[in-house]
């Protein structure tokens, strides 16, 4: 089938409907879904916001145009592509021999888009597949990733390949990796995530200085965790791989003692690396719980870079519960060793988490006429361009600014 087209439509609060069903969690809920064995098909002109997976949801597709669309606020991702075991065409439906070959996601073409995400939370594009082949999914070009809290790890792919390869990136790293979206660009904005009122004086991580020693510390998978004193600020911690070509991860646990439910921990950290364009996986995790046996992991999962340039790394979380130990998780992989760290500072602190609807202006059209909104205040768009006083949302379009200074009134 050819000539199909979804054009001008507003898709917004997908929140699921589990009701009837045996799970009370609402999910899986997508502003726009082109399903297993979907072709030939133009996105074009659309808005989806504020659902509780992703905007667009490619699943098991070829030959799709993507493009001038905006994807604002959606819980898992703007855009999710994935490849998984229903994508195969049956050869012979007629027959019993059960004849299939594999449907591969390829032709997908994205550009000219406006994903932005709301929170830290939420990621931007998200690509999977059952084989190495993601060079193959098609062409992105002039799009905007936005995520003004966090622009670490927005864009995410997994793989099949003995085992699953998952891997993030920030928009440069994306470029470099794939050489796609060349002439896309990152938000112009940054905003911090939380704002700090007060903060313990202690320090939760004992030594986390390492200017003389590595104490503290358990290595996790085929690596080690030595003192090392060529980087970084007067000795620092070097995790290196004792197998260069394993693909599982590894990296350091750091201890931080215990958590009181409730409480916000602010966690700070320098980092380096020996090559460019990598990402760090961080988290916070119980070790060993009440039941011995309890690792789950209780902060959100953050990505740091990681390159040959410093970086200052900082991310906050709540503790869920009250935990005996827990511990921060460096997680690499052995081509991303040796990486440095140091300077490691995890406290209880007094914070409030900054609102987003504070900094950040989402608007929509339904009609098919133009539609003016009054802003009060200095704005800009995602571009840069610069708005006071008033706007025009064009028929069936929406516009997503970022406040520059508030207004009176």
């Amino acid at each position: 089938m050819t000539g199909r087209k979804i054009i001008g439509n507003i898709v917004l609060n997908g929140a699921g409907a589990p009701e009837g069903t045996d799970s009370r969690i609402a999910y899986a809920t997508n502003a726009f879904y082109v399903d297993d064995l979907g072709q030939n098909v133009e996105i074009t002109g659309n808005t989806g916001a504020s659902v509780s997976s992703s905007g667009l949801y490619l699943h098991n597709t070829q030959n799709i145009l993507v493009k001038d669309n905006t994807f604002y606020n959606n819980q898992s991702a703007q855009i999710l592509i994935n490849h998984d075991a229903n994508g195969f065409l049956d050869l012979d439906r007629n027959s019993s021999n059960g004849r299939e070959t594999e449907y591969p996601t390829k032709g997908i073409e994205i550009r000219n888009n406006i994903l932005f995400a709301k929170t830290a939370s939420q990621g931007l594009l998200s690509i999977g597949s059952l084989a190495n082949d993601l060079a193959n999914t098609g062409s992105f070009d002039s799009n905007y990733y936005s995520r003004p809290f966090d622009p670490n790890g927005v864009i995410t792919t997994n793989y099949q390949s003995k085992g699953t390869i998952l891997s993030s990136y920030d928009l440069a790293g994306w470029k470099n990796k794939y050489g796609w979206d060349r002439n896309s660009k990152a938000s112009p904005v940054m905003m911090n995530a939380y704002r700090v009122n007060n903060m313990s004086a202690a320090n939760k991580v004992e030594n986390g200085n390492f200017d003389a020693r590595v104490t503290n510390i358990e290595a996790g998978g085929a690596c080690t965790v030595q003192w090392d004193n060529t980087k970084l600020d007067h000795g620092a911690a070097k995790v290196s791989a004792t197998d260069k070509n394993s693909t599982a991860e590894l990296g350091a646990n750091i201890n931080l003692a215990s958590t009181i439910a409730g409480t916000i921990y602010r966690v700070r950290f320098s980092l380096i690396g020996n090559s460019d364009h990598q990402n760090l996986t961080v988290y916070v995790r119980r070790w060993g719980g009440v039941s011995g046996n309890d690792y789950k992991i209780i902060s959100d999962i953050k990505y740091f870079k990681l390159g040959t340039s410093r970086s200052e790394c900082e991310f906050f979380f709540t503790a869920p519960t009250s935990d005996p130990q827990v511990k921060l998780s460096l997680v690499a992989t052995a081509p991303m060793t040796p990486f440095w760290f140091d300077n490691v500072d995890v406290r209880a602190v007094q914070a409030s988490a900054v609102n987003a609807d504070e900094s950040v202006f989402f608007d929509y059209n339904p009609s098919k006429t133009s539609k003016t909104v009054l802003l009060k205040g200095n704005y800009k768009d995602i571009d840069g361009k610069e708005y006071t006083g008033s706007l025009s949302i064009k028929p069936y379009g929406s516009v997503i600014l970022f406040r520059v200074s508030p207004g009176k009134g």
